[in-house]
């Protein structure tokens, strides 16, 4: 009888323990998370903490942070054991340290932490656009799984091409003077560039290639779109020194990138893209989007993620104050003109730019006629070929 009264009692214990566990799952959750992790330390290869130091080849670039910083801890996780698995080439890996909710907000979170990633690290050109997202759950919970493919089938063939990068990379660093100050090292550099890549071009956007859009388009077959073109900055002015972040948005409807540059602490937006975008002159680099203000960009161009994305304010470096080509409503026009034309050393155009000043084109002539500017005019010297872009005026030479 009493082992009777002892198995029933012994029943009874289960079934509450069991409908008490049942009705807590967070507590069944916490009891098993501490074997859960104990059984990944010995079947999960442990990964390298992501840090500031964190290579993931042998393109070393410093300012890999900037994204991740503003990410959220499950979304930062994504990006470490992504990280770690670019860095070995495996195409198939356990997201580790992942607090699993639901499936609609993991695929929410691998897609944030993804885009993240490839803005900080330009120099990861080998990954492909395509991934596929799996879940594993058992009583320990639920593991996701990520499954990327590259471009490359070999760390050979990917050093390979990173050493192509570096003969590119080099090509143009080597006109820069290192001892020059930052800005004359970043207008090098964007000039530079923006002279020796064709922008490529396409009529599908689905067409375009994959190496069009990376570092590799850009240094290697010297012909890129807007995020190669920004992503090969970004790793350009990594090499000298300066810190640089590349962003996305939209221009005239379309997904665009760019950069924003920091110096001495203030941010500026820089887009290579727009200044070598002249209709009929696609040789001749511009500095309508050198170093400009946040308000000032925005009246062509849309923000991604505009909350965490610096706000540009200072004009200091902005190309035009900086080189003393603003021309404003205080200046005597022509006087500031002429300066502005006597000063100017490049055989394509010259540029200025004005505030608050009306009727320049007309303004303009009467200085070229009176000056004797024959360089920019045509036979009749009635007429000269020029470009307002942000109220910049760039007239070419003949």
């Amino acid at each position: 009888m009493k082992k009777i009264i002892t198995v029933l009692v012994t029943c009874v214990i289960i079934l509450l323990l069991t409908y008490y566990l049942w009705s807590n799952p967070n507590l069944v959750k916490d009891m098993l998370e501490p074997v859960s992790n104990i059984i990944e330390s010995f079947t999960l290869e442990k990964e390298l903490p992501y840090t500031q130091d964190f290579m993931v080849n042998e393109i070393t670039i410093k300012t890999t942070n900037f994204y991740y910083n503003k990410l959220l801890p499950n979304e930062q996780a994504i990006y470490k054991s992504l990280a770690n698995a670019i860095k070995e080439l495996k195409t198939d890996f356990i997201i580790q340290d992942y607090e699993f909710f639901n499936n609609d907000q993991t695929m929410k979170d691998v897609e944030k932490a993804l885009n993240s990633f490839l803005l900080d690290h330009p120099e990861v050109f080998y990954l492909n656009d395509k991934y596929a997202v799996s879940t594993n759950k058992n009583i320990f919970g639920t593991k996701i799984g990520l499954n990327i493919s590259y471009t490359v089938t070999s760390k050979e063939e990917l050093n390979n091409q990173i050493e192509q990068i570096k003969v590119g990379m080099q090509e143009i660093l080597s006109k820069v003077n290192i001892s020059e100050n930052d800005f004359e090292k970043e207008l090098k550099l964007h000039d530079v560039l923006g002279k020796v890549v064709k922008y490529y071009e396409y009529d599908d956007i689905n067409q375009i290639p994959h190496s069009a859009h990376t570092i590799y388009g850009t240094f290697v077959q010297k012909s890129a779109v807007c995020d190669g073109l920004s992503k090969s900055m970004q790793v350009l002015l990594d090499n000298v020194g300066i810190e640089s972040i590349v962003l996305t948005g939209r221009l005239n409807n379309e997904a665009h990138a760019w950069n924003m540059v920091n110096l001495e602490n203030d941010w500026y937006n820089l887009d290579i893209t727009s200044d070598k975008s002249i209709k009929d002159y696609s040789s001749v680099v511009i500095h309508s989007y050198f170093n400009i203000t946040t308000e000032k960009i925005k009246q062509t161009h849309s923000i991604d993620y505009e909350e965490i994305i610096p706000i540009a304010i200072s004009k200091k470096y902005d190309y035009f104050v900086y080189k003393d080509k603003l021309i404003t409503i205080n200046d005597n026009f022509n006087t500031k003109l002429i300066d502005i034309l006597n000063s100017n050393s490049d055989s394509e155009k010259v540029e200025y730019t004005v505030e608050n000043v009306d009727n320049v084109p007309e303004k303009t002539i009467n200085v070229l006629r009176r000056g004797r500017y024959y360089q920019y005019l045509d036979e009749s010297l009635s007429r000269f070929v020029y470009y307002n872009v942000l109220d910049n005026y760039i007239i070419i030479k003949k």
